[in-house]
């Protein structure tokens, strides 16, 4: 009985091309059921657990943009006050008159503030001055290194920001703003269906809402410390907002299930009822092709082959194509020889030159295109290396050595040719070069194709240039100063150097250009710089800020002295009036100078430093 089991088993293998193809159906069909419906349980799951985290990942990059941003808005507010503070000079004034006067105004400007209460601190952090209802509370907790301060008897938590400001003859202090974290601050931070929560230290400090969402699977629950804007510090960490949210309707096994294993009923039934036929069609069309590559090994003609597979062309479809391309084939061959002379033809209309060079860089075989680009009635024979600008020799011979060692299999480069006769500019050239190897993978030479692309080299130097220099004084512009500061700052902090930065603005700009008009301005703002470039060294560089602003780099500069040896320079080269349109115009002008390590080590601080010195 086993072996008649397995004789009828075997039999089913080894049949007609129709008897194991419906066989191999039957038992692919089953297999695939079987599959199909345990992977639709894992396959859910992963849907589910895909959303889910997808949810988590939107909410979580959600807030972590939310709350820098809340931060950054918060540190803009304080930084505006302490301006406007330090704008009307209250603090300067006598301690009676100061305190009256600022108390007053902010008794007049404090409903529109970000900030319930503020501190003033004098130069030995004294609290010299105190505001809102809170403050006496506040004043007593308050540490230098603040950020947060959790007031229990009023269960508040204040994000604390901290400035420096100027008191007139106490020196410097600093002026210390409070903003409250309440119920009302998250609702304002609230996303639809979510719930916020805010805690310190384990401390509940605020809730979006009365009654917090069920902790079911369906909700989704994120907790994220609060970020600090201050580089290197730790204390925001101790400040954790909890996000609360529901997922709401996700896809279930009861209906997911039952309609998987009804799609796969009805396509077992399906391919019962077409394939069958389907696969009696293919196997006749099939033995055609058979019939064809015979026909074709024996060498007949076209005529004879079209004839044979004919019946292959019933459809359209991959025996089909078969089909077509033993008939392209052998049209292939026949016309292969006129293929070829229309290639060639077609070569010598492009602009662009097919080359093929021997191993020492001869040229083999050129297009029409090379002589056009080198200006030469014959190249073929020369050595490449003549053609090519004697300092991009190298660069060309070390590509080519890449390609011949076959560390390269592909080569795309640009270089200048010889200039030859009485030529405006250099010739640039873009090249991509392929190895020619031969069955056992040795190279034999290489192929490629080469175009004149001069002037689109000129163009993007041209885009270059004014993309990094100010289109009117002709001055480095604001990208291309950073990048050079950046590079005189790496090398000062390497050899133990100094870097000055000044800020040049010319007074009363605007008075000159509504009296004389803005063409006068501009020749004025050239002539300006043309003053101040003359008097540089080889290193410096002076930019363009922004309308009469200049700034003036000093690299690598090796005391104080030198510094100020070059700005008194400058300052004197300014004292002479300058002509404009003939006429000699006396300006007066600005500085402010910083200088690298002592004022600052970062760009944007040494600019804040020259702006305000």
């Amino acid at each position: 009985m086993l072996n008649r089991s397995r004789r009828w088993i075997a039999s089913l293998f080894s049949g007609g091309l129709r008897r194991q193809a419906f066989f191999h159906l039957a038992l692919t069909i089953l297999i695939a059921s079987a599959i199909i419906l345990l992977g639709a349980s894992a396959t859910l799951s992963n849907i589910r657990e895909r959303d889910r985290q997808l949810q988590q990942n939107q909410l979580r990059e959600h807030y972590n943009t939310v709350l820098p941003r809340l931060e950054s808005a918060w540190s803009t507010a304080a930084m505006q006050a302490q301006s406007r503070i330090e704008y009307l000079r209250i603090l300067e004034q006598p301690d009676t008159l100061a305190f009256s006067r600022l108390t007053a105004y902010l008794n007049a400007q404090w409903a529109l503030s970000e900030f319930s209460n503020l501190l003033v601190l004098d130069a030995h952090n004294q609290v010299i001055f105190h505001h809102g209802s809170e403050s006496v509370s506040l004043k007593d907790l308050f540490g230098e290194q603040s950020e947060w301060i959790y007031v229990p008897q009023f269960r508040q938590l204040y994000r604390v920001f901290q400035l420096p400001v100027w008191l007139g003859e106490r020196g410097a202090g600093r002026l210390v703003l409070f903003k409250s974290l309440s119920n009302s601050t998250l609702r304002e931070m609230l996303v639809p269906d979510a719930f916020l929560q805010l805690s310190y230290h384990g401390q509940l400090v605020a809730r979006s809402d009365a009654m917090p969402p069920p902790a079911d699977a369906n909700t989704l629950h994120i907790e994220l410390p609060w970020p600090s804007l201050q580089a290197g510090r730790a204390e925001g960490k101790g400040t954790v907002l909890e996000i609360y949210r529901g997922m709401g309707e996700q896809l279930s096994y009861a209906n997911f299930i039952p309609q998987t294993m009804g799609a796969i009923a009805l396509l077992a039934a399906l391919i019962w009822l077409t394939v069958g036929r389907w696969l009696a069609r293919t196997a006749r069309r099939i033995e055609t092709l058979g019939k064809g590559a015979h026909l074709y090994a024996a060498g007949k003609d076209l005529e004879t082959l079209v004839a044979e597979l004919k019946p292959a062309h019933h459809r359209a479809d991959e025996i089909g194509a078969t089909a077509v391309a033993f008939e392209r084939m052998m049209e292939a061959i026949q016309n292969r020889a006129r293929e070829q002379q229309y290639y060639l033809e077609t070569l010598a209309l492009l602009e662009e030159a097919v080359i093929e060079l021997s191993v020492e860089g001869v040229i083999l075989r050129a297009s029409p295109g090379w002589n056009k680009i080198v200006h030469r009635e014959e190249g073929v024979g020369q050595s490449i290396f003549s053609e090519i600008h004697s300092e991009d020799v190298e660069l060309v011979k070390a590509q080519l050595m890449a390609l011949f060692s076959g560390e390269k299999q592909q080569v795309t480069l640009r270089f200048r040719l010889r200039p030859r006769g009485v030529a405006t500019h250099e010739i640039w050239v873009e090249c991509q070069l392929l190895p020619n190897a031969s069955r056992n993978g040795r190279v034999t030479g290489i192929r490629g194709v080469l175009r004149d692309i001069t002037q689109t080299y000129l163009n993007e130097r041209q885009i270059t240039h004014m993309a990094l220099h100010d289109a009117l004084t002709e001055l480095p512009n604001r990208i291309l100063l950073e990048d050079r500061i950046r590079n005189a700052l790496s090398i000062a902090e390497r050899n133990q150097h100094l870097v000055g930065v000044c800020f040049i603005d010319l007074d009363n700009f605007k008075v000159i250009n509504d009296t004389l008009g803005h063409k006068a301005g501009d020749r004025l703002l050239v002539a300006f710089a043309e003053r101040l470039r003359a008097g540089l060294r080889g290193g410096d560089t002076l930019a363009r800020w922004g309308g009469d602003e200049f700034v003036l780099l000093l690299p690598d500069m090796q005391s104080m002295r030198a510094i100020r040896s070059v700005t008194d320079k400058i300052i004197e080269s300014l004292q002479s009036p300058l002509m404009l349109d003939g006429n000699e115009t006396r300006v007066t002008f600005s500085m402010g100078a910083a200088v690298y390590p002592h004022d600052g080590m970062e760009i944007e601080l040494l600019f804040s430093q020259a702006e305000v010195t």
